[in-house]
């Protein structure tokens, strides 16, 4: 169905604009017919807007087009400081002819990209749909059975004329999301097209700016009558926005307490409704009263803005990023002693430091493990671009890359530990970390025995060891369990079953669901899945199977196992009992077939390990092996990948989540006790640079940690009160009598309930004796 542009009330005010359904979170608001002024000016009064300026042209566009665009770009920079113009780049069918090469014909929205710094970018329309080639059932379900559906949507395509090119062709029917089109005919499927792109545009900049917990516009400008591609009767694009953005991102919108604003302003062009300013040539442009701005004037402009943009409220922006940790001195002290307890242990079984760099190239993190929308990528703060890199979402990949490197230089098998941060782009959560540290041991080598897997692991619970014993002071607390697989395990039963070697990674990923939905739900999934592939009963059994939790000894081997998945049992015997000799208890070490991990590298042995106490919290430590990690890293261009025989096992204690999971709720597990790495306060009445201190050199000495009080404080009761409020538990006086001028030292347990000092001490010596008797007390 067309919108009549005339029965439309033309707006010029914000006041005046027409709400449109407004319902919840999501507000849509369809303004009419606008004057460019009229444009310019609301634009001016939105909060941050984002512009989406539809479309640049899909082969470039033409000089007198360009420059009708250059013009008005840089009335809305003048009209507000603070909005950002997104060309969106894809002018019809040019886009379904040759979606790879779009980019590099699109030289005119590319070169109006570098104008604008970080207001003014480029989104790609084929960007948009590589982002959605996998899907989840829901979000699938819901364009596929609901959005494309709709009559309005395939009405406004009607006066289109076929030209033969289907949209499985121009898609080569890999993209699900589109599957219910892929026999149209691209003129006839240009409403729905649209359609999708107006909702994943909308998803990109909602996800850019959740965290900025304020309200969001954005503002669609369309010529003449685009907006009837996003508007009926029963508002059907703002129902489908709020469904789409809650089945996408559910937990960020469930905490956003604010509103999205969606405009569509439409500005009169042409002689004709479908004229539009990226025109084939042979329409005349509009011609522009105002003079042209030319390049120059652009760049000019937004460098002006960007130096006389208005005062920050800097007041009103929360300090603490989401998804990180945030602690106190007596927690981050804890904290810190627990990585040097990780250290010392790692060492002492024979593993040795190796940082590497947090940037990784994003080809690299999506080759093995990672999934794109748990990756950060990484781009300059000051004009938005993009850089080739992204930052690790573990420990592992980049170790993998430095092997690579520097295989010929060292010697296997290779052993070393890594304590730093990974980050995810998760929603932040209990127990789930946008930047968190892991402490990663890793063996790598040529031809690895299962001993390497016993030597991690053993090195690996030792270290949880000893920091639940640090931190958990009632021992009933401190027990864990760990489950153990082995990859070949569940593939052997897969192969077994006759799945599709296409779809194996996917049933991995539905069964390592298993503890979260229920082995009844698995099934479910699997069932759709693998429908037409494997019959149910099948699946069944493979479910039954695969949901056991116990002893391994106690697994009761099915008739028919295959043989892949025997010798992964066989593996994983030798591997417990082996851990049971170092002094595992095989009670804490548990059989589950259907564990297999999230990152899609592991070849072997698999485990994560849970607390008795919080078995909700999730996995404090895992791993396994990863065969044919490095090889993936040697591909080239032909997609050959280069034989290294490099093996590898390792694991991590993720501590953030372990210390996390520890302080939480009213009775946390760890209460931190310490305040102050400081050990001794060197306090003195009168100002005497020289005597506190040579005091505090001489405990240095000693390798006792002291601090002497610089504060403007004179008493020394005073400075006695911030001694304690300090957490010092060893005070130093300095004291002068007033009589005889003499000076003389107390030192004071201030951890005592008991007034305990030593008075009237005259050597440093003395001093530095009475302070390590209070502190070994």
């Amino acid at each position: 169905m067309s919108l009549d542009i005339s029965a439309i009330k033309r707006v010029e005010r914000i006041s005046d604009a027409v709400d449109f359904a407004a319902t919840t979170f999501c507000q849509v608001k369809y303004w009419g017919e606008l004057s460019w002024d009229a444009i310019h000016q609301n634009v001016g009064h939105l909060v941050k807007p984002e512009v989406i300026l539809w479309y640049a042209g899909a082969y470039g566009l033409k000089e007198n087009a360009t420059a009708y665009y250059r013009h008005h770009i840089a009335k809305m920079m003048e009209a507000t400081n603070n909005c950002r113009v997104n060309l969106f780049d894809l002018a019809a069918w040019g886009a379904f002819r040759n979606v790879s090469s779009i980019e590099s014909r699109n030289k005119s929205a590319i070169q109006i990209n570098q104008w604008g710094l970080s207001r003014l970018r480029c989104i790609h329309s084929a960007d948009i749909f590589k982002n959605f080639l996998i899907e989840e059932p829901g979000t699938r379900a819901f364009i596929t059975d609901t959005v494309l559906r709709r009559d309005f949507i395939f009405k406004s395509s009607l006066g289109f004329k076929e030209n033969h090119l289907t949209i499985g062709d121009v898609f080569k029917r890999n993209c699900p999301i589109l599957e219910p089109l892929y026999d149209l005919d691209t003129a006839k499927a240009y409403s729905p097209i649209q359609y999708l792109e107006g909702l994943f545009l909308i998803e990109s900049l909602v996800k850019e700016r959740l965290s900025e917990q304020s309200d969001i516009n954005i503002v669609f400008v369309l010529p003449n009558d685009e907006p009837k591609y996003y508007r009926d009767d029963s508002g059907s694009f703002e129902s489908d926005v709020q469904t789409f953005l809650m089945e996408r991102c559910r937990d960020a919108i469930a905490g956003f307490k604010y509103k999205i604003h969606i405009h569509f302003m439409n500005f009169s062009f042409g002689n004709g409704t479908s004229d539009r300013p990226y025109n084939d040539g042979t329409k005349t442009v509009q011609k522009v009263s105002l003079p042209l701005i030319t390049n120059q004037q652009i760049g000019n402009i937004m460098a002006m803005s960007v130096e006389t943009t208005a005062p920050i409220n800097l007041r009103s922006l929360a300090t603490r990023v989401p998804g990180f940790g945030d602690y106190k001195p007596e927690q981050q002290i804890l904290l810190d002693l627990w990585k040097r307890t990780l250290k010392d242990c790692y060492q002492l079984n024979g593993f040795n430091p190796l940082d590497v760099p947090p940037f990784v190239r994003k080809e690299f993190l999506k080759a093995k493990g990672g999934i794109n929308n748990e990756m950060f990528a990484v781009s300059s703060l000051w004009n938005d671009a993009p850089t080739p890199y992204g930052l690790a979402f573990d420990r592992t990949v980049p170790f993998a890359l430095w092997v690579r490197d520097h295989e010929r230089e060292i010697p296997f098998p290779f052993k070393r530990y890594d304590i730093n941060l990974s980050f995810r782009g998760e929603n932040p959560a209990p127990g789930r970390f946008q930047g968190f540290y892991q402490c990663d041991i890793d063996i790598v080598g040529r031809k690895l025995g299962l001993d390497n897997d016993v030597q991690c692991i053993s090195a690996l619970v030792e270290g949880l060891t000893r920091l639940l014993d640090t931190g958990i002071d009632d021992p009933a607390n401190r027990g864990y369990k760990m489950y153990l697989n082995h990859i070949t395990i569940p593939k052997g039963l897969f192969a077994q079953a006759k799945v599709p070697a296409e779809k194996v990674q996917d049933a991995l990923h539905i069964v390592d669901k298993m503890d979260k939905i229920g082995p009844g739900k698995v099934a479910d999934e699997l069932k759709l899945l693998l429908q037409g592939n494997v019959e149910e009963q099948t699946i069944m059994s493979l479910v039954e199977i695969l949901a056991y939790k116990g002893s391994l000894a106690k697994f009761t081997i099915p008739a028919n196992f295959p043989k892949e998945a025997t010798g992964g049992l066989e593996a994983l015997t030798e591997i417990i009992n082996n851990l049971a000799a170092n002094g595992i208890s095989l009670e804490s070490l548990q059989f589950c077939p259907g564990m297999v991990r999230g990152l899609n590298y592991y070849t072997g042995v698999v485990f994560e390990t849970f607390l008795d106490a919080l078995p909700k919290a999730g996995s404090v430590m895992s791993g396994g092996r990863y065969d044919e990690l490095v090889d993936t890293f040697t591909q080239d261009k032909n997609g050959e990948t280069k034989n290294t025989g490099i093996e590898g096992v390792g694991g991590s204690i993720g501590l953030t989540r372990l210390f996390d999971v520890l302080s939480a709720g009213k009775n946390p597990l760890i209460n931190p006790k310490i305040k102050t790495a400081c050990k001794v306060m060197v306090l003195a009445k009168d100002k005497l640079p020289i005597i506190p201190w040579k005091i505090a050199k001489a405990l240095r000495d000693a390798n006792i940690s002291c601090d002497v009080y610089t504060g403007n404080k004179d008493s020394l009761g005073d400075q006695l009160v911030y001694a304690n409020k300090s957490g010092v538990p060893v005070a130093v006086m300095v004291i002068t009598d007033d009589k005889t001028k003499e000076m003389v030292f107390c030192v004071k347990d201030l951890k005592s309930a008991v007034e305990k000092q030593d008075k009237d001490l005259t050597e440093i010596d003395r001093v530095v004796e009475s302070v390590k008797r209070f502190l070994n007390q």
